[in-house]
């Protein structure tokens, strides 16, 4: 058997592009695997779609082309807005050749927001084409958003996230270390991010604010430099890699304040978890199922900075909740996302037996 995978992937290094790339090493492992990138670096959106409409259009040419279709199965990532028409009309060339399916979900947008696209993509792969979804909730919402039936599975992210966890004691100061790294944009909750920085410092906190990611804006760029001077936050740049996971280490919370309409589930919450960080986060896409008792989840800010104090002073009370307790708690949640994604795997890799 052999398998397509079909997406992006990096660069431009996203959430959407690692964990394509990441599940094609994974399926790398027990069988031969062609990667089709369809990620265009066009900033102007205009040659943005031009670009990807030729890659689709090349993409379903090659399935077309494919000689022996029984020994292929195609793993498609779905994109959301006008790229959801891409995802369809490869879907339907796979479906013309009775290629195996999978289908990806790494969105919320046509979730939240049903789309003609991707409710005709559920309709033409209800009977033989597996859906696989990032969190059972994601998959239920799915459901209520599009009434087709479709045969589905449940794999996160979690699977293709390393382990960074250690046996370090986060006991050695006696300051709570709070950290944030992503793409930095207001949308991402920077912002939210160095407000709490500045409403905590107000507060009498002693918490330490750890800073992390590129910056494509300059107006964002500045607050930062504000903050930074200010004696709020400390700014570490992009991280990969090594430095990447020796910042996690440093880390007793990860703070996620997204406000990203479309949030699915973030890499970086498994990054945080896989170090052993207790995370708190907005509510968005699968972020509650995600985090689960290895943190908390909040609607609004003011609910946030009221979590933040209150933990603080949980672990001032009681140290063992933060050398001991709290990480065992979000190692636990790590261990049985990863658990559960293993077993996705296997079912995925003998997915040339959907029945075509």
């Amino acid at each position: 058997m052999k398998i397509a995978v079909i997406g992006p992937f990096p660069p431009p290094h996203h959430g959407f592009s690692a964990m394509m790339s990441a599940m094609a090493e994974r399926f790398e492992r027990t069988t031969e695997v062609v990667r089709i990138d369809t990620s265009s670096n066009q900033r102007k959106a205009i040659l943005r779609h031009t670009v990807q409409a030729a890659l689709y259009l090349l993409a379903a040419v090659r399935i077309l082309a494919i000689r022996k279709p029984q020994s292929w199965v195609i793993a498609l990532g779905c994109n959301g807005g006008f790229g959801a028409w891409y995802t369809l009309l490869l879907a339907t060339a796979v479906r013309t050749r009775g290629i195996g399916l999978t289908v990806h979900h790494h969105s919320y947008r046509y979730i939240l927001e049903r789309q003609t696209a991707i409710n005709l993509l559920s309709r033409i792969t209800k009977n033989n084409s597996v859906h696989v979804f990032l969190s059972r909730s994601m998959r239920d919402d799915f459901s209520q958003t599009y009434s087709a039936p479709i045969r589905d599975l449940v794999l996160s992210n979690a699977t293709f996230v390393k382990w960074n966890a250690t046996d370090k004691s986060r006991t050695n100061r006696q300051e709570l270390t709070i950290g944030f790294l992503s793409n930095l944009s207001e949308e991402k909750g920077l912002l939210d991010f160095l407000q709490l920085a500045r409403k905590a410092k107000a507060a009498g906190s002693g918490c330490i604010f750890h800073l992390a990611g590129p910056v494509k804006l300059e107006r964002d760029r500045i607050l930062i430099e504000a903050a930074v001077a200010a004696g709020d936050v400390a700014y570490y740049g992009s991280l990969y890699g090594e430095e990447k996971e020796r910042f996690y280490q440093e880390l007793d919370l990860f703070v996620f304040p997204t406000k990203y309409a479309f949030e699915a589930q973030p890499v970086v919450i498994y990054e945080a978890l896989a170090s052993g960080v207790t995370v708190f986060s907005y509510r968005r896409g699968c972020i509650a199922d995600q985090v689960g008792d290895a943190g908390s989840t909040a609607n609004s800010f003011d609910e946030l900075l009221d979590h933040l104090l209150r933990t603080e002073e949980k672990f001032r009370q009681t140290p063992e909740l933060r050398s001991r307790v709290w990480p065992e708690r979000a190692i636990e949640k790590f261990r049985q996302d990863v658990q559960e994604g293993d077993e996705a795997i296997i079912h995925l890799t003998t997915a040339h037996r959907l029945e075509k």
